[in-house]
């Protein structure tokens, strides 16, 4: 990242081996936690 970069905010879920289920930028993710945490259940009930 360099200097004049701003960091990307979300979350991702990986599985028990570290392969990428699902990943999310948003910068509002612990604003929205309750969507945050519907999203995350949905995507490891898949």
């Amino acid at each position: 990242m360099r200097n004049d970069a701003l960091s990307f905010r979300g979350y991702s879920i990986l599985d028990k081996s570290g392969q990428y289920l699902h990943h999310e930028v948003n910068d509002s993710w612990g604003v929205e936690i309750e969507k945050t945490s519907a999203n995350i259940h949905e995507k490891l009930s898949e």
